[in-house]
């Protein structure tokens, strides 16, 4: 398996309006509160208001084995009430890794895709990758179980008890 380009997503039907569900997206200061992995986040520039692309956070990142880094991040597409995304940028300013909320109208419900996908930069998981042949699916399958915890965690603090992909 290729790692650039490798693509992970979650998709569920909400029973919220698409502008309710803009306000949690793009909320980049409480990931740290919904992620397993993720457990800060803050803006490089705090008083910039609503966020535009270009805009830059950090994201501190906690594993279960004890490994914690930092990553640095860069809002590449605001579509307001419809696209949220960033790059995690890796020293040379390449994406390690993309990451895009998708928010569609059907009627009085949105469908809600968050995505993850391997950029061309150099990440922790392409080493691992090089040396290890299964790494690549079991990190894919890590991130989408996190990302269902993030989405159940985030949609759980305006009523939801529970979220199914």
């Amino acid at each position: 398996m290729t790692v650039t380009g490798a693509h992970t997503e979650v998709r569920l039907r909400v029973d919220l309006p698409v502008d309710q569900l803009w306000a949690l997206v793009s909320d980049v200061p409480s990931y740290g509160r919904w992620s397993p992995e993720c457990v800060r986040t803050e803006w490089l520039d705090p008083g910039a208001g609503a966020p535009e692309a270009g805009d830059r956070f950090t994201g501190h990142n906690e594993f279960g084995n004890g490994f914690s880094t930092d990553a640095l991040c860069e809002v590449t597409e605001v579509g307001k009430p419809h696209v949220f995304a960033w790059a995690v940028l890796d020293e040379n300013g390449d994406a390690g890794s993309l990451w895009r909320y998708v928010l569609t109208p059907e009627g009085r419900r949105t469908l809600l895709s968050h995505e993850f996908r391997h950029g061309s930069g150099h990440t922790v998981a392409r080493e691992m990758a090089a040396d290890d042949s299964g790494f690549l699916a079991r990190r894919l399958a890590e991130l989408r179980a996190n990302m269902q915890d993030s989405l159940a965690a985030m949609l759980h603090g305006v009523g939801y008890q529970e979220v199914s992909a």
